[in-house]
């Protein structure tokens, strides 16, 4: 038992001083040599791209020169269609299918 305590002390001294053993001493000119060779060897960024001068304009927003499009003739018109389209689907699964499953 008392070589597993010897052991168990031993690893615990070495976990505590192998960290501060490891770091050593370091001056200013020191750290500013590691900082200098740490950017020198890093490399060149790449090229960066002009920057894109196209404007995407999927939903009409963008006005040129003052003139507006033409405002649409039946705004809405494709939501009441689909709203149509599923009260009508509803209606045939019902009629079709019986309804709700009554077991």
């Amino acid at each position: 038992m008392t070589r597993l305590l010897r052991q168990a002390a031993f690893v615990a001294v070495l976990a505590v001083a192998a960290p501060v053993w490891a770091q050593a001493p370091m001056t200013a000119e020191d750290l500013n040599r590691q900082e200098l060779n740490r950017l020198t060897s890093a490399p060149a960024p790449g090229r960066i791209a002009p920057p894109n001068n196209f404007v995407a304009d999927p939903v009409g927003l963008i006005v040129a020169d003052g003139i507006r499009p033409a405002p649409a003739r039946f705004p809405g018109m494709l939501t009441l269609i689909g709203v149509g389209a599923g009260i009508t689907g509803s209606i045939l699964d019902m009629v079709l299918a019986g309804g709700p499953s009554q077991n």
